[in-house]
């Protein structure tokens, strides 16, 4: 287990805060670990707010010196007083389409989703809708970046795209670099996320970085991610047809999706700038480490760093 090398390590150095980042079966044996090496610990959920409603994690919110999310949706009432949104930043220097290399201009639009491919993600109505567009004769082609959880769903998508039709406009990459993403994103019309379960949604600020418009499922703190109707559309989750016809529209709309994508830029780099996200985590993480401590020891905490032990 990770948790096993990263138990030992509470013991072994001078910690003086753990940050759990996954909310998962190991986070309750290294919670228990830094309750006898007398550690403050904070929980910090980068999924689903619903995460906060499971018993176990309920135990671990009484003891957590800090709690933390990177959306403020659907927040449970017994965690909303304490629960800090720290929301998420890109890095826009890194994420422009400036410094994208794109080799040769593709002959049809593309529709991305960056993802990893695993149950919920959206792959399968992606591909539904692909379908849809298909029938009414749209030009375009679908790529899907992203590491491989599931292999059984990586050959149902196969065979779903064998079966219908699609193998001429559905390409699988894999997992890519960051530039490499970085370079499709600039290839790519339109960025797709049709998630069931998704905390943020990174790749939506990252596409729009890059001056792209996205499509999205309603789902977890996506609606917080871009502008519904300037920078991107928000579909009801589970609504394939009209996935579909908001992927149409953008795809016959050359002028919408730039004017989106510009806007999208604008609101990236006003609301999730990397600056802002260092001052909120560093506020967080401050306040959680030195508990009911002065000011003046938050200084001295400051100013020699706090050494956080992350699990994620």
């Amino acid at each position: 287990m990770l948790s096993d090398p990263l138990a030992t390590f509470l013991y072994s150095n001078n910690v003086d805060l753990l940050a759990i980042h996954g909310l998962t079966y190991d986070a309750r044996f290294l919670i228990r670990r830094a309750h006898k090496a007398d550690i403050p610990f904070v929980l910090i959920n980068h999924f689903d707010n619903s995460a906060f409603r499971e018993t176990q994690v309920r135990e671990w919110l009484s003891d957590a010196a800090g709690i933390g999310s990177v959306s403020a949706r659907s927040m449970p009432d017994h965690v909303q007083s304490r629960c800090v949104n720290l929301s998420d930043a890109v890095d826009t220097e890194y994420f422009t389409p400036e410094k994208a290399r794109i080799v040769s201009a593709l002959s049809r639009p593309m529709i991305l989703l960056p993802a990893i491919i695993k149950m919920g993600k959206g792959q399968q109505d992606l591909l539904q809708a692909a379908r849809i567009l298909a029938a009414r004769n749209l030009s375009f082609d679908v790529y899907f970046v992203g590491a491989v959880e599931s292999e059984s769903l990586r050959r149902e998508l196969g065979d779903y795209v064998l079966t219908h039709g699609l193998e001429d406009r559905v390409k699988f990459l894999g997992e890519l670099k960051q530039d490499e993403i970085r370079n499709q994103f600039a290839l790519s019309s339109l960025v797709v996320l049709p998630t069931y379960n998704e905390g943020l949604g990174r790749v939506l600020l990252e596409a729009q970085a890059m001056q792209k418009p996205v499509v999205a499922y309603d789902s977890g703190g996506v609606s917080e991610t871009f502008v519904p109707g300037e920078t991107g559309f928000l579909v009801k989750t589970g609504d394939v047809e009209s996935l579909a016809d908001r992927i149409a529209c953008l795809l016959l709309n050359e002028e919408q999706r730039k004017r989106m994508g510009e806007l999208g830029r604008k609101f990236m780099q006003n609301k999730f700038s990397v600056s802002a996200l260092i001052q909120r985590h560093e506020a967080f993480y401050l306040k959680a480490v030195s508990g009911g401590k002065s000011a003046s020891a938050n200084d001295r905490l400051q100013n020699r760093g706090v050494r956080a032990l992350r699990q994620s």
